[in-house]
């Protein structure tokens, strides 16, 4: 090459070329980008996509720590709490007696559940951005989506119910959709009715973002919230946040659902909770009274970390042709209904 100047190259023919020259020819040819640098990766620049909303499974199933992958748990019965009995007696008659009622469960052995991401020796080196934490991030993420995936497919499905806590609308009944409002909907009178069959308090309603808007805009609703909130304008710190979940006087807490998951047959996203509304009742912690009881909780194993997971690295020199390292994460649990006639469904709230 002689020279490279005013965005053009002028070299000499060491041979002749074909439609470009004869040996020993001077030629000047103009230059392009990919001739005066090499492309590197934006090292500022990395995209990507995040849930809509937070995961929920969390707060609607508490994690509870446990030694083994098998336990047993002691109810007090239905009949201990709720049934009658006589209490008439007098100076010198017999005195009766109750006996108290238990019932022991046995649940286990949980499910190992694990991920893990496989790191080449030689991209360590050559990467722009720290492969051992994007792959520890993902798979966090993945068991996450898992564990709320289960949780809602749970809650969602009938059988998970006594039949007395679950209830399905039929046309004319919906809360909104594609046929709209039907005409004898009663939103309220729908979540009071689950209320009533409830063996104890719901705290909680779940209900996803589209179920919620339809929710939020129903003239039974509006009326109510107007009967008890009055027409005072929110504050402006509400009207400025991005509120997800909201108190509706009379009725409790309702709790939006956004997160989506990937439908590999349709390539959309849904809702990991579908048009379903689920009730719940949560507790802090262990139950140990024997006077509550919550709807849904899990069993974690804790793990020779004592926290419930597990984390660790592998080095794989087998494998490829430079080896490297497999980063494996993971944790033992299941996800119960601990009770199935506290709290409650409703079925086809959207048609």
């Amino acid at each position: 090459m002689l020279e490279t100047q005013n965005n053009s190259i002028t070299f000499r023919l060491m041979d002749s070329v074909e439609g470009l020259g004869q040996a020993g020819q001077q030629v000047t040819m103009a230059l392009r980008p990919e001739d005066t640098y090499t492309t590197t990766e934006l090292d500022t620049w990395l995209a990507g996509y995040r849930q809509t909303g937070d995961f929920r499974a969390d707060e609607v199933a508490p994690a509870i720590p446990i030694d083994q992958q098998t336990t047993k748990l002691r109810y007090f019965t239905k009949a201990n709490t709720f049934r009658r009995v006589e209490v008439k007696t007098s100076m010198r008659g017999a005195v009766q007696e109750v006996d108290v009622e238990t019932e022991v469960f046995d649940k286990g052995p949980m499910t190992h559940r694990a991920l893990g991401t496989f790191i080449p020796a030689p991209m360590v080196g050559q990467s722009s951005f720290d492969l051992r934490t994007a792959g520890a991030t993902r798979i966090n993420d993945a068991l996450a989506l898992d564990r709320e995936y289960r949780l809602w497919t749970l809650l969602t499905t009938s059988g998970s119910w006594n039949a007395n806590n679950r209830a399905t609308l039929t046309s004319g009944l919906q809360w909104g959709g594609a046929s709209g409002v039907g005409a004898s909907s009663h939103p309220l009178k729908d979540l009071q009715s689950r209320r009533v069959a409830s063996a104890a308090k719901i705290t909680d309603w779940w209900m996803n973002e589209e179920v919620g808007g339809w929710f939020i805009s129903h003239t039974d609703v509006v009326t109510h919230m107007r009967q008890m909130l009055g027409d005072s304008a929110p504050s402006p710190q509400i009207v400025t946040q991005d509120r997800a979940d909201f108190v509706l006087p009379g009725v409790g807490t309702i709790h939006i659902v956004s997160s989506k998951v990937l439908n590999e047959s349709t390539a959309l996203l849904d809702y990991l909770l579908n048009d379903t509304v689920i009730g719940t009742r949560s507790i802090a912690g262990i139950p140990t009274g024997g006077n509550d009881i919550a709807t849904v909780k899990t069993l974690r194993v804790k793990g020779p970390s004592g926290t419930g997971f597990l984390s660790r690295s592998v080095n794989l020199g087998a494998r490829g042709y430079a080896g490297g390292e497999l980063l494996i994460v993971g944790h033992q649990e299941d996800i119960f209904m601990t009770s199935d006639i506290v709290g409650g469904a409703i079925f086809d709230v959207l048609q």
